[in-house]
């Protein structure tokens, strides 16, 4: 979807952990909330290019992260090893964070659920609580993290 939007841009899609492009190829490199292979970022990273990294800050999902773990150690997220991953690996310049809140129609429950990891190995049982019990807003709540080589 998002190429046919922007048909001046190159969308791809690659193996994180070996990418098929020629050393430092890119202006920057932006990875949402997903794994990174620091390794092949600088590797792919031109001189004065960018990585931009967005991960989980505390609060993103946090309705979906109460029922699913509630009472374990999971219920409340840290960041803390990713953006310490990031710091050791890349020279940060810059942090942003975003916080806001998304209003959820029926026909948004079930997709949402489908792509968050949280769900992933939440029971049966606690996921069709969230489906029985409409709910109407989620937290969205991320950390952005602007480094360069």
């Amino acid at each position: 979807m998002a190429a046919s939007e922007y048909s001046d841009a190159i969308w791809c899609v690659a193996d994180i952990a070996n990418c098929p492009f020629a050393n430092r190829q890119f202006k920057f490199i932006l990875n949402i909330l997903s794994p990174a292979n620091y390794s092949e970022f600088q590797r792919l990273i031109s001189d004065h290019g960018l990585v931009i990294k967005v991960v989980p800050n505390r609060d993103y999902l946090m309705e979906l992260r109460e029922i699913f773990y509630s009472g374990s150690d999971k219920q409340v997220y840290s960041n803390f090893l990713t953006t310490s991953h990031f710091n050791e690996q890349i020279k940060l310049v810059d942090v942003q964070n975003i916080r806001y809140q998304v209003n959820l129609g029926e026909s948004l429950i079930e997709p949402l659920l489908g792509m968050t990891p949280l769900s992933w190995g939440a029971s049966n049982e606690r996921i069709e609580k969230v489906l029985q019990m409409n709910l109407k807003q989620v937290t969205m709540d991320f950390k952005i993290l602007i480094g360069k080589k």
